[in-house]
């Protein structure tokens, strides 16, 4: 990673701070492993350009099938004030859709 960013960041002031933000945010979205896998392809071809790495990634996961791990489900949410409040509600009417099939 750090050779990545030694060759990315040759820019300066505002671009390279938003160039840093959204590698962060990249980085965030993504699994470790195939982050890492990307910034090491982007730096052997030499590619800068964000769009670039987001389809590296997206070939990547696609190549690998990569299975999403399942979130983490509090089974006490049954219990938060807020669900009990709105236990009450009244039902929605959906009928309004059913003419449109």
């Amino acid at each position: 990673m750090d050779l990545y960013l030694n060759f990315a960041l040759t820019m300066k002031g505002k671009s390279r701070h938003g160039y840093v933000r959204q590698l962060y945010t990249l980085y965030k979205k993504t699994a470790p492993s195939v982050f890492i896998q990307a910034m090491q392809r982007a730096l052997k071809y030499r590619i800068k350009d964000m769009n670039v790495i987001d389809n590296i990634i997206r070939l990547f996961l696609m190549q690998s099938n990569y299975d999403m791990p399942l979130p983490e489900i509090d089974e006490e949410f049954t219990k938060r004030p807020a669900y009990l409040e709105g236990r009450f509600a009244d039902e929605v009417d959906l009928s309004i859709y059913k003419d449109k099939e």
